[in-house]
């Protein structure tokens, strides 16, 4: 289990512009419109230098927001549950598929025993 400061500790800072996309960095700067990417920082001074650093590349530097990173984490974690599930989720065709290997390895082992 976490340690309760682990817990309670800040998400860090994500800058958000007035159109609702999220910076973002991957090989330069970006905008997503998808909290999921978003870039977190580790203070809003942090995040005030990265958005005055992404104007030089060809980000607008429109109406923004620096504010706590609770959606950005709040995606991540949306998305590592639908990975999960979808990771512990059988299908009939899965069973199947399951089942003929099975089948198939105990056939290949008895054939070993046979000779």
């Amino acid at each position: 289990m976490k340690e309760r400061a682990e817990r309670g500790r800040h998400p860090g800072w994500a800058v958000r512009f007035a159109d609702g996309s999220w910076l973002a960095y991957g090989h330069g700067w970006h905008l997503f419109d998808d909290a999921f990417y978003a870039r977190l920082f580790s203070s809003a001074e942090e995040a005030e230098k990265a958005v005055k650093e992404a104007a030089g590349d060809f980000i607008k530097l429109d109406e923004y927001d620096i504010v706590p990173g609770w959606e950005p984490v709040c995606e991540q974690l949306r998305h590592d549950v639908a990975e999960l599930q979808h990771a512990n989720k059988f299908s009939p065709d899965d069973i199947f598929d399951i089942t003929m290997d099975l089948e198939s390895i105990l056939s290949r082992l008895k054939d070993r025993d046979d000779h």
